[in-house]
């Protein structure tokens, strides 16, 4: 299907959020056109919980990150501060 087709798309350049409203119509369409248990219908349900598997440890990470930045930044200004302030020289 062309929903699909374009979830496919946004999923493989990383637009997970973009992928995920497309992936659950057309799992939408599937169950109601095909049913349950249709080969493509699970594969389509497969597609979303994979992608919504990926946005989960995707917003880990940038929360990591963000927390490794900020401490790793924070430590830097602090280091910086200290100099300017002439309290870090040895």
């Amino acid at each position: 299907s062309s929903l699909k087709n374009l979830g496919l798309l946004y999923y493989a350049q990383g637009r997970y959020h973009e992928a995920e409203p497309l992936y659950v119509q057309a799992l939408d369409i599937a169950e109601r056109k095909l049913g349950s248990n249709h080969p493509n219908t699970v594969t389509y349900r497969n597609n979303l919980e994979r992608l919504r598997d990926d946005l989960s440890q995707r917003s880990v990470y940038i929360a990591l990150i963000g927390l490794v930045r900020y401490k790793f930044l924070g430590f830097r200004k602090q280091r910086r501060r200290k100099r300017q302030d002439g309290r870090g020289k040895k």
